[in-house]
């Protein structure tokens, strides 16, 4: 059995969105600042969720697995430029959504059989490093054919 879970998130950071940078899990950022935003990261401490795998030949050689894939879009740092927070929600909700249709537009992630754009919550502030940031999380539903 043979996950492709590298295969799917280089696919997704292949993804293009205008105005929005997307990490791939070897991408994760240590520090950011204000330039460096919007960027779409994998969120390293829930990145991979609800992982499942089900057999489904009696041999136990062909599998379903079903997991979700966690990221963070950060936004831009608190206080920065002239616009309010408000302003900052809606450029956000917008950037959050943009992505969610550019995977919803993608006829395949590379190395899935199946996925689905997931949710789009948990607007937040968020601390990296010595920057905080105007977040949100965003998810896709991964369903991977294993034999």
């Amino acid at each position: 059995m043979t996950l492709a879970i590298t295969t799917i998130t280089n696919s997704i950071a292949a993804l293009s969105v205008s105005g929005l940078t997307i990490k791939d899990i070897d991408e994760i950022p240590q520090g950011l600042s204000d330039r460096d935003c919007p960027i779409l990261t994998p969120d390293p401490d829930n990145f991979i969720t609800g992982f499942k795998a089900k057999a489904d030949s009696l041999d136990k050689t062909r599998w379903t697995v079903t997991y979700t894939l966690n990221y963070i879009l950060l936004y831009a740092a608190v206080g920065s430029g002239r616009t309010t927070v408000m302003e900052k929600f809606s450029g956000m909700v917008s950037k959050a959504f943009a992505f969610i249709d550019a995977v919803a537009a993608a006829l395949t992630l590379t190395g899935s059989v199946d996925w689905e754009p997931g949710v789009v919550d948990k607007f937040d502030i968020v601390t990296i490093g010595e920057n905080s940031f105007h977040s949100c999380h965003v998810s896709i539903e991964i369903t991977e054919f294993i034999n």
